[in-house]
């Protein structure tokens, strides 16, 4: 490594130290790289709770919870697979209704799957919702699936509603962020 002394514009003197030779420029380049990586994956992590949290506002709109209202109700008043085969504006518009409730529990789900949210947030706030409204859809959903004869309908809602079910429990901690961050930098 070489040194000089420079004199900077207001006549402070300083030492200046660089490498010269392939290990020094070998070293720095590797340790650019990382750091950059690092950055890359840490800014994964942070989009993908902003993605949960996103999710999350959505989900306490006031047409969302709309939906919420109309499928209880629908629910309440064992009408829910009426639905199926609406007659009236009005079973159309509860029809339409219910199908907004699943449709954003099933995106949940698959942004989940593929790894787009963060999960743990999502289950914090809504593995009681999932888990629960899939115990209410189950029927509906079932019996849409032999009509169409497509067991495809809402079976990532199906898919995580289960999964939850099976582990209750949130990773946390700071073993568990090192790890998200290490998993981005990975790919697993």
């Amino acid at each position: 490594m070489a040194c000089a002394v420079t004199a900077l514009p207001d006549g402070t003197e300083v030492l200046v130290c660089g490498g010269t030779g392939p290990g020094w420029t070998f070293w720095a380049i590797l340790l650019s790289a990382v750091v950059a990586l690092f950055s890359v994956a840490a800014s994964r992590v942070a989009t993908k709770r902003r993605a949960a949290i996103d999710l999350i506002v959505r989900s306490e709109s006031g047409a969302f919870q709309e939906s919420r209202a109309v499928f209880k109700d629908v629910l309440a008043n064992g009408v829910l697979l009426n639905l199926l085969n609406p007659r009236s504006a009005e079973d159309f518009s509860r029809r339409r209704s219910v199908q907004e409730l699943l449709n954003h529990y099933e995106l949940v789900a698959i942004s989940i799957r593929e790894n787009i949210v963060d999960e743990n947030i999502m289950k914090l706030y809504q593995r009681r919702s999932v888990i629960d409204y899939w115990d209410d859809a189950k029927e509906i959903v079932t019996e849409a699936r032999r009509l169409t004869e497509n067991d495809n309908i809402f079976h990532n809602f199906e898919w995580l509603a289960e999964r939850w079910r099976l582990k209750p429990n949130v990773d946390s901690g700071p073993t568990y962020v090192a790890g998200k961050v290490f998993s981005e930098l990975f790919g697993f």
